[in-house]
């Protein structure tokens, strides 16, 4: 535990007044276990609402020396979470996004392996490319952090000290930039941006000054999972590289009603997608493969149409994953990136493929679909595309290897 995730009381203590009452974060994500220490690790949601100004002291946005957040957190949204696998008894949390006013979430899977980290051999260790964009290595028993988290996608709602580091390690504390923090009310935003500019002409409906654009916009990542190979030392995922704009608004709490006290806006002539360096790119998607003990980017994948969809690794060093940008199933080589087989079947796919054997015969698995809820491939604009990538309903295709 850090000392700002170790609260004896985490409701009063890191939600201001009784607003944990209408608050929270949801846990929808996955779950991992470790049976030799029988602990089991998960990830939670945004803090509801959206808007902080329902959940600290009106207006106020605390800041340490170093940029740490200082008060109301909002313990334990947008956290990970290691808990006693029979007792429920909570062991250690980690907030990776205090406040989280920009609904980055955290559901993702928490890979479990072991590394040669902090002069141990062998160590027990917990992974997260994190939807804030920052990528961590933990210990799993006590959940400290082990390396100098770096940033795997591109984020502007941390910044890096003087030595370039975007947590402090002794604190736990992310380093906030105020900059891209949000308040309701202009004459608390003018305390401590005074030079702020919305991105909105202020002759916009619903204009209020507060309004403030940041990355990631629909987080770094989406829910689906990622893929650890042992064989390549890496961990394989999908990004997302595209901004958001919003303003928070005022509101009361009705049950059984909508409550994020946030509205999306649109600003004139858009905003643009950019990597992980602030180059502008027409390229919404990539596939990333992360170095998990080197603390690096190995390489980067990049698909023009977004592309956000689960990946699976093999003992071959191949990945499989689907194309949702133009309809397609891809194997691709695990070391550089590239395609080895790829088998157009004109439909979108979100789903996580499988591996299994059956009569010493080894099979690959997954469901296209179509579904009405699911119907536009998102390769290009052209006239053709129903006909080119579509097909009605959901279908799932095994493909046998060899042998």
């Amino acid at each position: 535990f850090y000392v700002d995730d170790k609260k004896p009381n985490p409701a009063l203590d890191s939600w201001f007044g009784d607003s944990w009452k209408r608050g929270g974060g949801t846990a929808w994500g996955y779950f991992t276990w470790d049976p030799d220490i029988n602990v089991f690790y998960y990830a939670t949601g945004n803090c509801g609402p959206w808007n902080p100004d329902y959940r600290r002291e009106w207006g106020k946005f605390d800041l340490d020396p170093n940029g740490g957040l200082e008060h109301w957190r909002s313990n334990y949204c947008a956290s990970q979470m290691a808990r006693d696998g029979t007792t429920g008894e909570l062991i250690w949390a980690y907030n990776y996004t205090p406040q989280d006013h920009w609904d980055i979430d955290e559901p993702l899977i928490t890979p479990l392996l072991e590394m040669n980290i902090g002069g141990q051999n062998n160590r027990k260790v917990a992974i997260k490319a994190a939807r804030n964009g920052l990528y961590y290595i933990f210990d799993r028993v006590t959940g400290e952090i082990l390396n100098d988290p770096y940033m795997h996608t591109l984020q502007d709602m941390f910044k890096q000290d003087a030595q370039g580091k975007w947590v402090n390690r002794t604190t736990g504390r992310p380093n906030q930039n105020i900059n891209t923090a949000y308040w309701t009310d202009k004459a608390d935003q003018d305390k401590y941006v005074p030079n702020r500019q919305s991105p909105l002409p202020a002759t916009t409906a619903g204009y209020t000054g507060t309004e403030m654009c940041y990355y990631p916009g629909t987080n770094a990542r989406n829910w689906d999972n990622d893929a650890y190979s042992p064989r390549t030392g890496m961990l394989y995922f999908t990004n997302s590289l595209n901004g958001g704009c919003q303003r928070m608004i005022k509101g009361d709490y009705v049950p059984g009603q909508g409550y994020t006290l946030r509205q999306a806006v649109t600003i004139p002539g858009g905003f643009p997608n950019r990597l992980v360096d602030g180059t502008i790119t027409p390229n919404e998607t990539q596939l990333l493969a992360i170095d998990a003990a080197g603390n690096k980017t190995a390489w980067t994948r990049n698909f023009r149409r977004s592309n956000q969809v689960p990946v699976m690794a093999t003992a071959s060093d191949l990945l499989f994953m689907c194309g949702n940008d133009n309809g397609t199933f891809r194997a691709i080589d695990a070391k550089t990136g590239n395609d080895v087989w790829t088998f157009r079947w004109g439909a979108r796919c979100r789903q996580s493929p499988i591996t299994y054997r059956y009569n010493n015969k080894q099979y690959v698995a997954v469901i296209a679909s179509s579904a009405a809820a699911n119907t536009a491939v998102a390769a290009n604009a052209a006239p053709d595309d129903a006909n080119r990538y579509r097909r009605s309903g959901s279908t799932l295709y095994v493909f046998a290897l060899p042998g």
